[in-house]
C-alpha cells in the first residue's frame, strides 16, 4: 500500500510533464480540402500536423481558434482530442467544418469566389490546450498559441 501512495505523485507528475511538453511541439497546416458545396453552404476539412521533438510523448487535450479564408473570418472552432503525440513523433488532428453561406454576411460573395477558384490562403489562429487535475485544486488548463497561414489549392 506504501508503494501505491509513493507512486501516485510520480504518476501525477508525468501527466503534468506530458502536458507541459506540447510547449515545445511544433504546429502545421497540413492539408485543406473542400469536400462539399451545395446551395447553402460548404464543408471544409483541414489537417494539423503537430510534431513533437521532445523526449517524452505530448498530450493535446483541445483547440480553440479561428478559420479564415484569404483573410475572411469563416469559422470559429473548438475540438477536444485528448491526443497524445508520441516522443519524437507526430500526429495529425482534423478539423472539419460546416460553414453555411448565411453566416458569413457581407463576405459571402468574396467567399464564394474563392470557393469557384478552388484556391486560398488558409490561416488558423487559436490556442492548443492541455488539461490536468491538480489533488485539491482541481482541473487547471495551460494554453499555448498555434498562428498557421498556408496557401492550398482546395
Amino acid at each position: 500500500m506504501k508503494r501505491l501512495i509513493l507512486l501516485l505523485p510520480l504518476l501525477s507528475c508525468s501527466l503534468i510533464q506530458q502536458r507541459v511538453s506540447l510547449a515545445n511541439c511544433k504546429f502545421s497546416l497540413k492539408s485543406a480540402s473542400l469536400k462539399g458545396v451545395d446551395f447553402s453552404g460548404f464543408d471544409l476539412g483541414i489537417l494539423l500536423n503537430v510534431q513533437n521533438p521532445n523526449e517524452i510523448d505530448a498530450v493535446l487535450d483541445r483547440i480553440t481558434g479561428t478559420i479564415k479564408l484569404d483573410g475572411y473570418k469563416i469559422a470559429d472552432v473548438s475540438n477536444s482530442y485528448k491526443k497524445t503525440i508520441r516522443a519524437r513523433g507526430s500526429a495529425d488532428v482534423p478539423i472539419d467544418v460546416r460553414v453555411e453561406f448565411s453566416s458569413l454576411g457581407s463576405a459571402v460573395n468574396a467567399v464564394r469566389d474563392i470557393i469557384l477558384k478552388r484556391r486560398a490562403n488558409v490561416s488558423f489562429e487559436g490556442k492548443g490546450y492541455v488539461d490536468y487535475e491538480v489533488p485539491i485544486l482541481g482541473k487547471r488548463s495551460f494554453s499555448y498559441p498555434i498562428n498557421l497561414s498556408r496557401e492550398f489549392s482546395l
